[in-house]
C-alpha cells in the first residue's frame, strides 16, 4: 500500500514502514505529529544526515529534487512539475489528508519569499 486512509502515529509509521524508510526519513518523521503518506514506491534521494545542499535533497542551484510520487512533509504526494518561473517550479500534488489535489509553488534558495507568501497564505514550499 502506498497510501493511507487514515494517519498514522510516528512510532506506528516507524514499526510498519521505517526499513522502507532511508536514514534521513527515520530522523526526520519524527518531528511530525501525524504521516499521511510515505511515498514507498518512489526512487527516493538517500539523503545525508547534515549534508551539504539540503542534505542532498537540493540541486546546485538551491531548488529542492522533486521525485515522482515521493513525499513532502509526509502528507503531499509529488504528481508531477507543472512549469517553471523566474523563481522557482509549480508542481501539482496530491493532499493525502484531504484527498485533494493543489499546485504549491517550490521557490529556490529564498527564504524571504517563503516568509512573505506564507503571509499571504499561498501554497509555497
Amino acid at each position: 500500500m502506498n497510501y493511507f486512509l487514515f494517519s498514522f502515529l510516528i512510532a506506528e509509521a516507524l514499526t510498519y514502514y521505517g526499513s522502507r524508510l532511508n536514514k534521513y526519513e527515520r530522523a526526520e518523521v519524527a518531528q511530525y505529529p501525524q504521516v499521511w503518506y510515505l511515498g514507498l514506491d518512489a526512487s527516493k534521494i538517500d539523503g545525508e544526515l547534515r549534508g551539504a545542499q539540503n542534505c542532498g535533497y537540493d540541486d546546485d542551484n538551491g531548488s529542492y529534487i522533486k521525485v515522482l510520487h515521493d513525499h513532502i512533509a509526509y502528507r503531499y504526494e509529488i504528481l508531477e512539475v507543472i512549469g517553471k518561473g523566474s523563481f522557482g517550479q509549480v508542481i501539482r500534488v496530491l493532499d493525502h489528508k484531504t484527498d485533494s489535489q493543489i499546485s504549491p509553488a517550490s521557490f529556490s534558495g529564498s527564504e524571504n519569499l517563503r516568509a512573505s507568501d506564507q503571509e499571504r497564505q499561498r501554497w509555497v514550499l
